[in-house]
């Protein structure tokens, strides 16, 4: 499927609000995409205890109702300011909850698409950097100030931060808190490009129509550290089997695209 009738599907579609809470709204658009938006726009979408567990559940709830993308964002001018520093137990409960939520969205069997709409600082960056692709807005920044915290971070987040802005910027934003504007993130390739909600829900809605079970292999593999190689192997081996592949067989000898299901 073209970007352009990827577009034309987007616009034509219903979005349809499918559930509020109090922190998180969820919207489905044309049933294979669900937009999160963290909803707490006075606090700069601090993420609380309470945040992390609604939005697990409502990654969760996403996949079981057969969402195969999920667009995350936040509301107002602010991705997410990091950890609420109003939490009495930061490094009992609020640390491990944001854990938590990061490992679930890391392990998630379809693709999370950021669109990163403002500044995203300490725990807002490490939930930016936990979705597959980012696109950020002209006015976003990434700043993840630990060290004027006085709080220890663990070795997944620092080999993740190196691996997508390389040594010298996770050092630098990491020792100094030195801020990652927009653009330098686009050229360092931390963020796909710069663009808006509209751009994310169209990439999310283009992957959407990819095959599913491979898709869920490559997050397998991209995550390969919360599973073993033979639960990566057989979901290989899922993908090579599946219906989905014979599909492409038979839709290229009839010179359409194909129609995945995921099975």
């Amino acid at each position: 499927m073209s970007w352009l009738v990827s577009l034309t599907r987007f616009w034509s579609s219903e979005v349809v609000i499918r559930s509020v809470t109090n922190a998180v709204i969820t919207r489905e658009v044309d049933s294979a995409v669900c937009v999160l938006t963290i909803n707490r726009d006075e606090k700069r979408n601090a993420l609380s205890v309470e945040l992390c567990a609604e939005l697990v559940a409502a990654l969760e709830k996403c996949v079981a109702d057969g969402a195969r993308t999920i667009v995350l964002t936040g509301a107002g001018s602010v991705f997410s300011a990091g950890a609420d520093l109003d939490e009495t137990d930061f490094h009992g409960e609020l640390y491990p909850a944001i854990e938590h939520l990061i490992q679930t969205m890391a392990t998630l069997p379809i693709p999370i698409v950021a669109f990163v709409n403002g500044q995203a600082i300490g725990a807002g960056a490490m939930l930016a950097m936990a979705c597959d692709i980012r696109i950020a807005s002209p006015i976003a920044g990434f700043r993840i100030p630990v060290s004027d915290m006085a709080i220890g971070v663990d070795a997944a987040t620092v080999e993740a931060l190196e691996s997508l802005v390389g040594g010298s910027r996770a050092r630098a934003m990491l020792l100094y808190g030195w801020v990652l504007p927009s653009s330098e993130a686009v050229d360092c390739g931390f963020a796909l490009r710069q663009g808006t909600l509209d751009d994310a829900i169209e990439m999310a809605t283009e992957i959407s129509t990819k095959a599913p079970l491979t898709i869920k292999q490559l997050k397998m593999e991209f995550a390969r550290d919360a599973f073993s190689f033979a639960e990566r192997n057989e979901a290989r081996e899922e993908a090579w089997n599946s219906d989905d592949h014979v599909e492409v067989t038979r839709a290229r000898k009839e010179g359409r695209e194909p129609k995945f299901t995921g099975r």
